[in-house]
């Protein structure tokens, strides 16, 4: 990923001044924002494929209402 791409990744994730950012600034937010996104990406094909069999296994759908109740306490 370039310069570039880097800045522009930051400022779509909330970094406005990114391109004032030092290189190693902009190279660890940049991993930082990577990995978040890539778990949330994660997590959201989890929850696709458990909702999918929950609607055949009732083992599926406890397993869905688990990890939604974890999600959702604060």
């Amino acid at each position: 990923m370039g310069l570039r791409e880097m800045t522009s990744l930051l400022q779509a994730h909330g970094h406005p001044e990114a391109r004032q950012y030092p290189l190693p600034m902009l190279w660890m937010e940049t991993r930082i924002v990577r990995q978040r996104a890539n778990r949330e990406l994660a997590n959201q094909t989890v929850l696709q494929q458990l909702a999918m069999a929950s609607i055949l296994s009732e083992k599926a759908q406890k397993a869905l209402t688990k990890r939604l109740k974890q999600l959702t306490e604060t």
